[in-house]
């Protein structure tokens, strides 16, 4: 057997949340029955299928990574996922061969995006990047994050960026911030947590300083909210040149359908265009 590295998009519609649970729809869920339908895999555990991101429900996603064992041809692989599962929120994008011992989990980079609604232009652009570049670096996110047992709450940050953004289709107007976040891996609900302090920033609630006393002193209880799980978007998860993906032979189709959802859903505007952008990006 080869050991496959699949790229996949996702809309948060429907599915409550990435990780599979007995009795609910999720992607997770979704993705792995397809995958033993096709099969492209007999079973979870014998095929070794490893998830690199598990979102919240309510999450959006143009660039998660699973990786499993299969005898089934690389090539068509995004092809015969997309015929049998596009039609239902999850669109395969890309595939890679990898090393047999490829964990998914393990990525040099994450990067997260997060829409958040400004149709006023109330919220100030500079004071939030400057409060932004609070998170940058190793810190202890015990404030930002909720927490597992036996994960370290420390973390670094390897990038943030913020900037403005319109609605950029016909039917929308929408005026949006959009805060880009990058590292190696995230704890639970961190980035939401960091937007979250941040809006409050942009809004004169919070300052810099607020949130450089909550990264210090962690064993102090601060929390400064947890932002919307809708506005948020799993860009990519990257592993270098350790995988080099191939986009499917029908990423252009895949663009289409994915159209044709945004013409549904403007709420959603312009998460399910950063999906679009991203897998222009892949072809």
């Amino acid at each position: 057997m080869n050991r496959i590295a699949l790229k996949f998009a996702y809309s948060a519609e429907g599915f409550f949340g990435y990780a599979r649970q007995t009795g609910l729809r999720t992607v997770e869920g979704e993705l792995t029955k397809a995958l033993r339908d096709l099969h492209i895999i007999e079973s979870i555990e014998g095929n070794r299928f490893r998830s690199g991101s598990r979102t919240d429900r309510g999450v959006w996603a143009a660039g998660n990574v699973c990786a499993f064992d299969t005898d089934f041809p690389l090539r068509g692989l995004c092809g015969a996922l997309n015929r049998h599962i596009g039609a239902n929120g999850i669109w395969a994008v890309a595939a890679a061969s990898v090393d047999a011992d490829f964990n998914p989990r393990h990525a040099r980079r994450r990067t997260y995006r997060y829409f958040l609604n400004d149709d006023s232009k109330t919220l100030d652009i500079d004071a939030m990047r400057g409060a932004a570049g609070e998170f940058l670096g190793e810190h202890d996110f015990s404030n930002f994050a909720r927490l597992e047992s036996g994960r370290t709450p420390v973390r670094q940050v390897d990038e943030i960026h913020i900037g403005r953004a319109a609605g950029g289709f016909p039917s929308s107007g929408n005026e949006y911030a959009t805060f880009d976040f990058s590292a190696p891996n995230f704890l639970w609900n961190q980035v939401r947590r960091m937007v979250g302090a941040i809006k409050l920033c942009g809004e004169g609630r919070l300052g810099a300083d607020d949130i450089r006393r909550a990264l210090s002193n962690p064993q102090e209880r601060s929390d400064y909210g947890l932002a919307d799980a809708r506005g948020l978007v799993l860009m990519d998860v990257d592993y270098g040149t350790e995988v080099s993906f191939e986009a499917g032979r029908d990423a252009g189709k895949v663009g289409d359908t994915i159209r044709s959802v945004i013409k549904k859903r403007e709420k959603e505007l312009l998460l399910l265009g950063s999906m679009l952008c991203a897998l222009r990006g892949k072809r």
